[in-house]
């Protein structure tokens, strides 16, 4: 009657993530919504993915909240285009 949900992996979350602000989508608010998380989730994999140099974080001004956005660095777009190549090998 009902399909049982597929669970995302961690690394599925991050990646769809990345690919989010490869589109460019840079709040955060607009991140969560179209990779469909919770806040508190999002921003604990934003946090990760900036600490290990995969997003860069910008603030456009002083007010902590509304000002804050994500951009992919170099090592971020490396990365979305090796699984891609895999991706592509696998799937043949």
């Amino acid at each position: 009657m009902f399909e049982r949900a597929i669970r995302r992996s961690r690394l599925g979350l991050k990646l769809s993530i990345l690919r989010a602000c490869m589109d460019g989508i840079e709040k955060p608010t607009r991140l969560m919504n179209a990779t469909n998380m919770s806040w508190t989730l999002s921003q604990e994999l934003i946090k990760g993915l900036v600490d290990a140099g995969y997003l860069e974080l910008i603030r456009l001004g002083p007010n902590n909240r509304s000002n804050r956005r994500y951009h992919i660095t170099e090592k971020g777009k490396n990365v979305l285009i090796y699984l891609r190549k895999t991706e592509d090998l696998i799937n043949f």
